[in-house]
């Protein structure tokens, strides 16, 4: 107490400058705690946020209906849930899904990217639940690949579907970034 009341009487006999300096500490420090609460709750939430992050969420859809352009389409369901104050903000989505199979030409195992696709998604702003579908058409399909597919493929052997996904976004004003990556999920198993 006796620091608090001499601080005080030094505040009173301070030049002005002084003072000013005094307040800006003085109101830097009653704002440390605060602004460590804010962090350590961004901090704690993020945990919750990552942990609920499902990409893909039970949901893909795979339509490659070469006769039917217009139609073909890769639909995949994701959802993340955001506890905090804060926005989860810059979410992106990186695609790419490859086939599997026998070349009947040249009999050996083939596979060919058939769709790649980057894509922006909207922000999951606080205290808020997203459950969304993210769907890639026509124009992200590699028409050759699809088309050497279509000719050469074995129909006697078995055809695979493979994904390759990257999750990411910001938190805490972008001091925090994050990235969930998946390799070769078996679209044939979903």
């Amino acid at each position: 107490m006796n620091i608090i009341i001499k601080y005080i009487n030094s505040f009173k006999t301070a030049p002005k400058l002084r003072r000013v300096s005094m307040i800006l500490l003085l109101g830097g420090l009653l704002l440390m705690p605060i602004t460590s609460l804010i962090v350590m709750h961004g901090i704690t939430s993020f945990e919750t946020i990552i942990g609920s992050v499902k990409v893909p969420n039970q949901y893909v859809s795979l339509n490659i209906d070469i006769e039917d352009p217009d139609s073909m389409s890769v639909i995949i369901a994701y959802s993340i849930y955001n506890p905090s104050a804060f926005p989860v903000s810059n979410l992106q989505l990186n695609v790419e899904v490859r086939v599997n199979f026998i070349d009947k030409y040249i009999l050996s195992n083939t596979t060919l990217p058939i769709f790649s696709d980057h894509a922006v998604l909207p922000d999951c702003n606080p205290l808020q639940f997203t459950d969304e579908f993210y769907t890639g058409f026509y124009s992200c399909f590699l028409i050759e690949n699809l088309i050497t597919f279509n000719d050469n493929y074995d129909s006697m052997a078995p055809v695979l579907f493979f994904m390759d996904l990257s999750f990411s976004g910001e938190y805490l004003f972008s001091f925090i970034t994050f990235n969930i990556i998946h390799f070769n999920l078996d679209l044939t198993a979903l």
